[in-house]
């Protein structure tokens, strides 16, 4: 459905009865220059102004202030975060749209009482602050379904995390750290395992910190609440991207898991599948038939194997008699795309 730009008595219509509900009105001339300005044929845009407006302390210059305010979403919206986090005097609020900026898919309030108030020792912010941060950012946030339908808070329209990108994280290091905050929260704070699974690896991979994500996905229990497609879409992420031509694949040495270590468990994955019958890059069962041998690029070919067998588990080598089997791939990390790809983790 195309939505037409607002014509100028439905301006003059909304913007007067939005004033009369705060017993507020503006002269001819300033509803005038409002109604007239290229952005109001918008109602997003003509609601966030009448707000912008209904709050400016000065009367004496609303004329001057109508006459400065940007027509585009994205300008009027800058306008706006500036101002509430400069009258901000919790030091919340510009940490709280950063979060929110950097969260996967939103965040629940009580994750960002905690995370505003001590994440440490998971103490909220104290509720009077609560209330005065959430009050003075409510107009840039809706909330939205997430995790067993519990309301998540996230930004009503794309503009604000615009601006929270270009004004408020202005570089790779401020983003990191707020990626680094929540990445400590749901590794030692979060009590909902689920929401570990989800979150966390998000976090450590733009975090980018590669090791503690393949030590979350093969070693910690909460993992297993992931989806495998979730599953083997970070643990590829972290995989050497060099593609090993056909003709050279014979010239690979023989990716196995030894005697030993193919009748162990939780080595892939921190589950009790037995090493020998899942996939050696994101741990979930193979099919017999339907998986694929496991190579590394000639970069990363284990050194001083020539005429044995290496051990992808103990990462030792030994002779061919004493291997176990090979070590295998499944159908989706030896997908088109990724077939013939080197299976070394780059951690």
């Amino acid at each position: 459905m195309k939505l037409l730009d607002l014509d100028q008595q439905a301006r003059c219509n909304i913007a007067t009865a939005y004033f009369k509900e705060y017993n507020k009105m503006l002269d001819d001339e300033q509803l005038d220059l409002l109604t007239s300005s290229a952005g109001a044929g918008n109602p997003v845009w003509l609601a966030m102004v009448c707000e912008e407006l209904r709050v400016f302390g000065d009367f004496s210059r609303l004329t001057e202030k109508i006459k400065c305010l940007p027509a585009s979403m994205e300008g009027l919206m800058h306008t706006c975060i500036t101002r509430v986090v400069k009258e901000d005097d919790t030091g919340c609020v510009e940490k709280m749209l950063c979060l929110i900026e950097c969260s996967q898919l939103g965040l629940q309030e009580p994750e960002l009482q905690v995370l505003l108030g001590d994440p440490e020792t998971a103490t909220p912010l104290p509720a009077l602050t609560w209330g005065q941060v959430l009050r003075s950012l409510r107009r840039f946030l809706r909330n939205t379904a997430g995790y067993q339908n519990l309301p998540v808070l996230g930004f009503f329209h794309h503009s604000v995390s615009k601006v929270v990108q270009n004004s408020l994280i202005r570089t790779p290091a401020v983003r990191q750290s707020y990626h680094n905050v929540l990445a400590a929260y749901y590794q030692g704070q979060c009590a909902v395992q689920q929401l570990v699974a989800r979150k966390l690896p998000y976090q450590l991979q733009k975090t980018g910190l590669s090791g503690k994500l393949v030590e979350f996905l093969q070693k910690d229990p909460r993992s297993l609440y992931m989806t495998a497609a979730d599953r083997q879409k970070y643990m590829n992420g972290v995989r050497c991207s060099n593609k090993i031509p056909a003709e050279e694949l014979d010239l690979r040495t023989a990716i196995v898991l030894c005697k030993m270590c193919a009748t162990r468990n939780k080595v892939f994955i921190p589950s009790k599948e037995l090493n020998k019958d899942v996939c050696v890059i994101c741990g979930l069962k193979t099919t017999k038939g339907l998986n694929q041998q496991v190579y590394f690029c000639a970069l990363h070919d284990p050194p001083d194997t020539e005429g044995k067998d290496w051990c992808i588990s103990c990462q030792t080598s030994g002779k061919k008699a004493m291997s176990s089997s090979r070590a295998h791939l499944c159908v989706q990390c030896s997908s088109d795309s990724l077939e013939n790809t080197c299976a070394k983790l780059l951690v």
